[in-house]
């Protein structure tokens, strides 16, 4: 038998799925009595895969992190729709989370709003919690500094998802850090962040249709060192700009393909809206209003790009580098500079228009 659960703050106002406050002593499994707390809810039932608990409108003060075991696989928490599910920790003490997973697989975390602790969401270095979903819900108000993560998933943890969500003004290092293979995360809004926006290690990662913007440390930073055609890790369709001076809209290496994003106004000293090395691949992007458009680093690949209105169109470094087919017009310094230490880059058929300075630029520092 599939059952819902029903948990209710102290308040009806605006809400979508109780009819009566919440309390721990209830049994939760009606409307009418439900429970005041998710972990009440975790602690009293073994859960069963498809079983939902509907945590309705209000603002819950969280004395614990929740904690997703194994016998809560499969399960859906998900918050009010049209009105805010608030869950704060309230402490952002070492160690504090909203939700903590232990080995829990295919939980669907969905419309809720997660703040007030150290990290948002933290699936740890091998507890071997798969599958784990967040969809329109708020991640934001999280992390003191330092090395923090609003959102943390850690090595063994594959298949994470995010989708429809926003990662919004957390500090720390990242908003969204993943160390494990198959993570999808499409059409989320991840903005204001103190450090970079969204990294992400290992096969697989696919980064689709996102807007990445105001983030201090950079926008996307990916690297795959899986090399399989079957292991190609794709960002692409993503909207990403302004993010951090200094800093790389998107830095991608190894086997990761960047295409078909609109990338900008990545701006101070070596700011870039692309950065590719390791044989990554960038084509078929629109790179404007950069410091550099595109830094090729390495055995990094610019295909087929338009790159216009930066300081610098493309500059290339290291060795092995390729610079192929790309438009590059009306940037302000120059098109293409290949620096000094630009041994065996390869520039062929692009067409540079229209910039300052000049065209191609060999050697220079």
């Amino acid at each position: 038998r599939i059952r819902t659960y029903y948990v209710n703050d102290n308040s009806l106002a605006g809400d979508e799925y109780a009819s009566a406050v919440g309390n721990d002593a209830n049994d939760g499994l009606t409307p009418d009595k439900p429970k005041a707390s998710i972990q009440a809810v975790l602690l009293a039932y073994d859960l069963n895969p498809g079983e939902v608990i509907l945590v309705d409108t209000g603002n819950y003060t969280l004395g614990t992190n929740i904690f997703v075991v194994a016998q809560d696989s499969g399960v859906a928490i998900q918050g009010a729709q049209t009105h805010a599910t608030v869950l704060n920790r309230g402490n952002k003490a070492t160690g504090t989370a909203v939700f903590e997973f232990q080995g829990a697989d295919d939980v669907t975390l969905k419309h809720l709003s997660i703040t007030g602790a150290l990290t948002g969401v933290m699936i740890a270095d091998g507890v071997d919690s798969d599958g784990i979903a967040i969809a329109d819900s708020s991640v934001y108000g999280n992390g003191n500094g330092g090395s923090t993560n609003a959102i943390f998933v850690g090595t063994g943890n594959t298949g994470f998802t995010m989708t429809g969500s926003e990662v919004r003004n957390n500090t720390g290092l990242r908003g969204v850090y993943v160390n494990a293979a198959d993570a999808r995360i499409s059409a989320n809004v991840i903005k204001d962040n103190s450090g970079v926006g969204l990294e992400l290690h290992g096969a697989r990662q696919q980064v689709l249709g996102n807007t990445v913007t105001g983030n201090a440390g950079g926008g996307i930073a990916i690297d795959n060192n899986a090399g399989a055609a079957a292991d190609l890790a794709k960002v692409s369709g993503n909207t990403v700009q302004g993010n951090g001076s200094g800093k790389a809209g998107i830095s991608a290496a190894g086997n990761v393909q960047v295409s078909g994003n609109t990338v900008k106004a990545q701006t101070g000293i070596n700011g870039s809206g692309l950065s590719l090395s390791g044989g990554a691949l960038g084509t078929a992007n629109e790179v404007s209003g950069n410091a550099i458009g595109i830094a090729v680093s390495g055995t990094g690949i610019a295909q087929g790009n338009h790159v216009f209105a930066n300081t610098t169109g493309i500059s290339a470094s290291g060795t092995g580098g390729q610079v192929l087919g790309n438009l590059v017009e009306n940037n302000t310094a120059g098109g293409v500079a290949v620096t000094v230490n630009g041994a065996s880059t390869q520039i062929r058929n692009n067409r540079i228009v229209g910039n300052g300075g000049a065209s191609v630029l060999l050697d220079s520092t």
